[in-house]
This record gives C-alpha cells, structure tokens and sequence, in this order.
C-alpha cells in the first residue's frame, strides 16, 4: 500500500497491481487469523478505497502452471487462497469484475473502460 499510496498522493490517476490493499486483509485472516485484527485492517482499507477507488479483476487461474518460488503455498493452497479472496471480496460487498487469466483483451478492455 506504500507505493500505491506514494503514486497516488503525487497526482498518479492509474496504477496497475497484483497486490492491492485488500489483500493485506486477505493475507491476515490466513496467516494472523488469531490475532483477529483481519476486520480492522478491512476498515482501513475501505477508507483507502473512499479516498483512491479501485478497479479489482479476479482472475480465474485457470490451467497456468503454478510457479512456487517466491511463493508461500503449494499449489492446493493457492487454490484455498483464491477462494479465500472471492469469499472476502463478497464478504466486504467489493465491486470486482471476473475474467480468465488468458482473456488479455477482455482484461484491457475493462481496465480501458474505467480509466480517465
């Protein structure tokens, strides 16, 4: 979010990420889940978004060989981790489009779409 924030503030209108804020949220109920602060850090990130709207694509992994490094989870956990993440965009009634991974063309049109 640091980066997202440093771009954003200095005027930046568009940026492109595989890692939005929401995710930090995602990742903590996953890995902290006993430290139960998963709902607060979903708050923060809704002010975020108030202040910064995001356009969130949820790629369908589809057959694309799973590439485990630099990687935290197997590819069976991955699998977890994707539903964990449609189950929490659903959860916190977050806009998002679904698309194929390999759908290049439908993924740029709808970014085309939504930007200024």
């Amino acid at each position: 979010m640091q980066y997202e924030f440093r771009y954003l503030s200095a005027g930046i209108k568009n940026i492109v990420t595989d890692s939005p804020p929401f995710l930090s949220g995602v990742y903590s109920e996953l890995y902290c889940k006993e430290l139960g602060f998963s709902d607060q850090i979903f708050e923060i990130e809704k002010a975020y978004d108030r202040k910064y709207p995001s356009l969130n694509i949820y790629l369908q992994r589809g057959d694309k060989p799973y590439v485990t490094e630099g990687r935290n989870e197997t590819p069976e956990q991955a699998k977890e981790v994707d539903v964990l993440v449609k189950n929490f965009l659903d959860k916190y009634e977050k806009t998002y489009y679904v698309r194929d991974f390999q759908d290049r063309q439908g993924i740029l049109d709808l970014v085309l779409e939504h930007i200024d």
